[in-house]
């Protein structure tokens, strides 16, 4: 890894190199240029600005997180971000404060290195950070997002193992540069572990994983304190007096009280101590309210909170403390988590939570009820949540420019020239639906993947959500014999495929699954509501089948879109999700109607999948023999007007099955009307169409 290192008087005259990490840390413990730096460091104790200092312009400055590189005598650009976050602690001011608070960083298994800067009254952290797939991007956009997210999720978790020493918010980006600083005793993990970074109700799992793994050794540094005031063995039992001494040194460090609960409880569970997690609530809570004198002898038994304050108030305050809340506006009911960060997913307040809520706030004043709970969490106190404009909204004007809608059609091996600008169409039409752009009209687009089994249709049509929406977003081996579990999958996914078409009868394909295609609302009951209510829908179709005669719509099949593929799907690399939808969006926000892509095929897109899908359409007897003895005919001079009923009596004396086996004369009209190349004309009741007699 290199950093950067930037020298002169700027613009053209700046100098710009590289130097190894290793050699860095070996550069910084020596003051050279005859003590330059401990002038500076003499100068800032009374000097305005770092500026005015009298060799300030002979100090190089340096940027850790990035290699940078220089073209055509202009500004520094990124060139390769190193998975770095600055984080710049201060005032500290002495050298034993100093070691300290390095001390203490070193302790977080993502720290990289501390060491103090140039003016000696701070220290800076070097902290290694990741996503959650391992790459690291490299544009400078993606580059910046990925270091405030980093710097946002970070920063409350070294602050409180850091308090009362302060780091300074830093929003100027990875490619910051600082001065040349100055320790000779710096400390460094070579082995230092990535945080993985998320976003806001993304990648949370192990965004709470990691915070959950750094507060454990807050802990540790916790009791060892107490160890030390007390005089305690380390193999010595816990007694409450042991116990408050380590929540006070939680709580002096800022950690939140629902962490310092989760961490106390699993540090008592894994050392085996006697203890009731009723009192240590009692214990904790206690403490992180000033009241931690109360607790001698275990005098208290209910923590005492309430006590001249309404009763909402202490079950908002409490609930809000322990809890995060959130109203799904997909499925229609509030969910909820723990704030103790290993307890991170988020489940639905069914009435077990309910009451469990109660019986906890019961707990903390016995005139608090299960009424009280529930007036909280079914207000509108509590804010509601999208996760898809989350994620989308988030993406705006961010798109780079690259066209990885058509990369990723182009991932499909097919013969079809016309597949990436259909699927296009479609992913599109899939976006649109999600932000509900066009309210009229749902998404009557189905790709069908049609191919032999293995080549991997089903995962790709799996892969075509980010991870962010995948896990509820998408559903599969859906059955359509019954509605009502179709049209809620409608109202609360995102994506249905599906899967195994030819499993569908003719019936219920030009029946239920035509009329669901184009619906733009349904109506369902959501769960834990007593009636039904109209909803906006949500999710898009895809399909696959390793039958090529599935289409049973006479009419040609117009909502389908056929696509026969020829090998293996590439699965294996990876999608660029934020590019992929920024893109997206990009596009149905498009300003200019002569760019705008459309989302919809027009008349002759869908006369031209018609045409297309006949290949896949699964055809009567009689029409299949309608080949054997008639074609369509380009005019009049080659061919003959015939109605339906005069063909299909053709083809009767033609062939023993179709006598034996005729259809309906209306199925058979129907079918020949679905043939968009058949020319056809009304005369009086009847409709005739100009066919071309065989042989």
């Amino acid at each position: 890894m290199k950093y950067a290192i930037i020298s002169g008087g700027g613009g053209l005259k700046t100098h710009l190199q590289h130097i190894e990490d290793q050699k860095f840390i070996e550069r910084i413990k020596i003051d050279v240029r005859n003590g330059i730096i401990q002038e500076f460091r003499w100068e800032m104790t009374w000097r305005e600005r770092p500026s005015l200092a009298k060799r300030y312009h002979l100090i190089p400055h340096v940027c850790p997180m990035a290699e940078l590189q220089k073209k055509d005598g202009g500004a520094p650009t990124l060139k390769q971000f190193n998975g770095l976050l600055l984080l710049d602690v201060k005032p500290v001011v002495g050298q034993a404060a100093q070691d300290e608070v390095k001390r203490r960083a070193m302790a977080l298994p993502s720290t990289q290195a501390a060491f103090v800067g140039a003016s000696g009254q701070s220290v800076k952290l070097l902290v290694k950070v990741a996503r959650k797939n391992g790459v690291l991007p490299q544009t400078e956009s993606e580059v910046n997002r990925l270091y405030e997210q980093a710097h946002d999720e970070l920063l409350p978790v070294y602050q409180a193992l850091l308090n009362p020493y302060a780091i300074v918010p830093d929003c100027r980006g990875a490619m910051h540069a600082f001065l040349m600083p100055f320790d000779p005793t710096p400390m460094v993990n070579d082995s230092a572990m990535p945080f993985v970074v998320g976003e806001k109700y993304r990648q949370t799992d192990v965004y709470d994983h990691e915070v959950s793994e750094m507060y454990q050794r807050v802990v540790m540094y916790a009791v060892e304190a107490a160890m030390e005031d007390t005089g305690r063995k380390s193999d010595a039992p816990w007694d409450e007096d042991f116990v408050v001494r380590v929540v006070v040194r939680l709580r002096d460090k800022q950690m939140p009280r629902e962490d310092a609960f989760g961490q106390m409880e699993r540090q008592m569970w894994m050392l085996g101590k006697e203890f009731s997690k009723d009192r240590l609530r009692v214990i904790v809570d206690s403490v992180y309210d000033g009241k931690e004198d109360e607790l001698a002898n275990g005098a208290s038994g209910k923590s005492g909170r309430g006590v001249g304050e309404s009763l909402m108030n202490v079950v908002i305050k409490t609930l809000e403390e322990r809890y995060q809340f959130r109203l799904n506006i997909f499925m229609g009911y509030t969910e909820y988590r723990s704030n103790k960060s290993q307890n991170s997913r988020w489940e639905p307040v069914d009435d077990r939570v309910m009451n469990e809520l109660a019986i906890q706030m019961n707990q903390v004043n016995p005139k608090i009820w299960l009424n009280d709970v529930k007036m909280y969490i079914n207000s509108t106190r509590i804010p509601s949540y999208n996760v898809v404009e989350d994620y989308m909204y988030s993406l705006r004007g961010k798109w780079d420019g690259i066209d990885r809608i058509g990369q990723l059609a182009k991932t499909v091996p097919t013969d079809t020239p016309k597949w990436p600008e259909w699927f296009h169409k479609w992913f599109l039409a899939m976006v649109a639906q999600w932000l509900q752009l066009d309210r009229k009209f749902g998404n009557s687009i189905v790709p069908l993947l049609i191919s032999q089994q293995g080549y991997h249709k089903s995962t790709f049509c799996r892969s075509l959500l980010p991870p962010e929406l995948v896990k509820w977003g998408y559903k599969d081996n859906m059955s359509v014999a019954e509605e009502r579990p179709v049209y809620q999958a409608m109202a609360q996914r995102l994506l249905i495929n599906l899967d195994e078409f030819n499993r569908i009868s003719p019936k219920k394909q030009e029946g239920f699954l035509k009329f669901i295609i184009t619906m733009p609302k349904v109506s369902v009951k959501r769960p834990y509501a007593r009636i039904e209510e109209e909803m906006p829908r949500m999710a898009s179709f895809i399909a696959t089948t390793n039958q090529v005669d599935v289409l049973a719509d006479p009419t040609g099949s117009r909502r389908f879109v056929g696509i026969y593929i020829n090998g293996d799907i590439d699965t294996d690399s990876p999608i660029n999700y934020d590019q992929l939808y920024a893109q997206a969006l990009y596009e149905l926000e498009e300003a200019d109607p002569k760019k705008r892509i459309s989302y919809y095929f027009n008349e002759a897109e869908t006369k031209e999948v018609i045409q297309h899908n006949r290949q896949f359409q699964i055809r009567s007897d009689a029409l299949s023999v309608f080949y054997d003895y008639f074609d369509v005919a380009a005019n009049e001079s080659e061919g003959v007007w015939m109605s339906a009923n005069q063909i299909l009596e053709e083809i009767k004396d033609c062939s023993v099955s179709v006598r034996k086996n005729a259809p309906s004369l209306n199925k058979f009209a129907r079918e020949l009307r679905g043939m968009p190349d058949l020319k056809q004309k009304q005369k009086r009741d009847n409709v005739y169409y100009l066919v071309k007699k065989l042989g």
